[in-house]
């Protein structure tokens, strides 16, 4: 059974760059339509999908290894990998779809199971190539993807009617966005590739209301507020670790 399920894991990792490829799927799922809201991170920013999908590759071939056929850890996660691969394809056929309230509900799912495999990962003795293809693949997914929840809570809200311009509502989104970053940072002692994710978010958040005109003023204002305190309390609970 765990061999199967390690083969599952293999071959769904070799899935999200194919499901990529033939959706041909842009960075957001809202630029087609013209409605993407404020709270949508910077263009750029998506490129981190490329590690993401080149990381879940090299964790895919190398826990199929037979080296690795007692390792433990990859036995526990592989049911939940299986669980986000799945999800990153359904969300591609869910975006190009336009089913946005389907692609949060998809996005939830992938949270629950990266969640659960991130806490066998940190936990786990990995050697230097595993600390990259492993602990580092699963940071950014994990992390990333408590970003992209709320974007595509955001995204969803916009597309079914809410207006671009109602900061009222992107405000309580990314609140809701860094009040969950924050509790997960701290559930983890703050894992610097997690952190530097959600970072690297906030930051394409940051770039998008920036110069958007007075009205997101405010969407800044909570943005970088979320940036510095991610960054103070990273800092305080390394020195705190390290009394």
């Amino acid at each position: 059974m765990n061999k199967l399920l390690r083969l599952l894991v293999f071959l769904l990792s070799l899935s999200q760059p194919l499901f990529a490829y033939v959706m041909n799927n842009s960075s957001s799922i809202m630029d087609e339509n013209g409605s993407e809201p404020f709270i949508t991170p910077a263009g750029y920013t998506f490129s981190i999908w490329g590690v993401i999908v080149i990381g879940s590759i090299a964790y895919g071939v190398y826990q199929v290894l037979p080296i690795n056929a007692k390792k433990k850890v990859y036995d526990y996660i592989a049911p939940y990998s299986i669980i986000t691969f799945i999800g990153f394809d359904a969300w591609l056929l869910a975006a190009d779809q336009e089913k946005l309230l389907l692609t949060v509900m998809i996005f939830m799912i992938m949270g629950i199971a990266l969640f659960l495999s991130y806490r066998h990962i940190v936990s786990a003795a990995f050697n230097t190539f595993e600390k990259i293809a492993v602990y580092g693949t699963f940071s950014l997914y994990f992390g990333w993807t408590t970003v992209a929840i709320f974007a595509n809570i955001a995204a969803a809200l916009s597309f079914y009617g809410l207006p671009n311009t109602g900061v009222l509502w992107q405000m309580a989104v990314l609140i809701a966005a860094a009040a969950t970053s924050l509790v997960l940072l701290m559930r983890f002692s703050f894992p610097l590739p997690y952190l530097m994710t959600i970072i690297w978010a906030f930051t394409g958040i940051l770039v998008r209301t920036t110069g958007a005109g007075k009205e997101v003023l405010p969407l800044t204002f909570l943005t970088i507020t979320a940036i510095v305190v991610f960054i103070v309390l990273a800092l305080r609970n390394k020195y705190n670790l390290r009394k």
